[in-house]
């Protein structure tokens, strides 16, 4: 049995040794972008300039603290799972908008 036209190959995206970073990933599907481009068509301004504002103020990327943004799928499942607070109440929507008066802080551990 051949399997010759059935086969796909996942191209890699991990970096390289000594190759640049990159773009950096927002792991959101086609549907979501497609709104937060039209977003950032009826803003003022640069399109481009204007999706990259919106696409950083979500939770999953702009609003955790620095040791959380390290890998692009981390900071999503952490959020998914309940670990951040944002204005002291919980928040498990990686797509949350975080503004710039928000606090976000990470919830504190359930006592066993």
């Amino acid at each position: 049995m051949s399997t010759a036209g059935t086969a796909r190959r996942r191209a890699s995206t991990a970096p390289d040794q000594g190759e640049a970073e990159g773009p950096p990933v927002y792991g959101i599907l086609e549907r979501q972008f497609h709104g937060y481009y039209e977003e950032a068509t009826r803003k003022r301004g640069r399109t481009g300039e204007n999706l990259l504002q919106i696409l950083e103020t979500r939770l999953d990327k702009r609003g955790l603290p620095g040791r959380f943004r390290e890998e692009p799928g981390h900071g999503r499942q952490l959020v998914t799972h309940g670990h951040f607070l944002v204005n002291g109440k919980k928040v498990d929507i990686p797509s949350y908008r975080v503004g710039e008066s928000d606090i976000v802080e990470v919830a504190p551990s359930p006592s066993r």
